[in-house]
């Protein structure tokens, strides 16, 4: 059975590796699903991942699931260390530590750029970005509460239980990512936007 492409593009909210069967995997049974989006990535750089977007054919979509204004590009952190088997960023990877400081403070400057005005000119362009795309007829979400105060015209917020209120221990203390019910209710959510197709049952027990 033919099935149409759907393209993700966010942050670690399209892609992260725990439950083992994310709401991306559920999607999956309905759509040739493409993770396009990439861990740690700023709104920026969520921006030109779309780069990465094949010509349109007939049935493709797009889902953006944007991140906290406050994130800055990782190229300006410069150097890092190699990654190990943590799968977070902490400043401790930086390599140059006298960076540290400037990258604190130009967080702080987008955050209050973007409370304060949006950071008009890229306000505008998100809010463009779905007329240019229109083709693709794209879902915007995010699970960002700045994000979405400033693009609550044509953004959803989506928060869901995470890995952290659903187990709470071991690699899933402290993780706020989608946990295995996050995971379901997102998918859910997205499914009606796509359409009106019958959702899977609930997996659990994927941790």
């Amino acid at each position: 059975m033919h099935k149409s492409r759907l393209f993700l593009f966010g942050d670690s909210f399209v892609d992260w590796d725990i439950p083992s069967y994310h709401w991306s995997d559920y999607l999956k049974e309905h759509y040739d699903v493409n993770i396009l989006g990439e861990r740690g990535s700023d709104n920026i750089s969520i921006i030109f991942q779309l780069g990465k977007l094949p010509e349109y054919r007939e049935g493709d979509r797009i889902i953006i699931y944007w991140s906290d204004p406050s994130r800055i590009q990782k190229h300006l952190m410069g150097k890092m260390k190699p990654k190990q088997k943590s799968r977070w960023w902490h400043y401790s990877d930086v390599i140059d530590k006298s960076r540290i400081e400037t990258l604190e403070k130009m967080k702080v400057d987008r955050s209050d750029g973007w409370n304060a005005s949006g950071l008009e000119n890229e306000l505008l362009f998100i809010k463009k970005l779905k007329y240019i795309l229109s083709e693709y007829n794209p879902i915007y979400v995010t699970w960002n509460n700045s994000f979405y105060n400033k693009t609550k015209q044509f953004t959803d917020l989506v928060q869901v239980s995470t890995l952290h209120d659903e187990s709470g221990e071991g690699e899933t203390k402290g993780d706020w990512h989608p946990g295995e019910q996050g995971c379901y209710d997102i998918y859910k959510i997205l499914l009606a936007k796509l359409g009106n197709e019958t959702p899977l049952p609930f997996k659990n027990n994927l941790l």
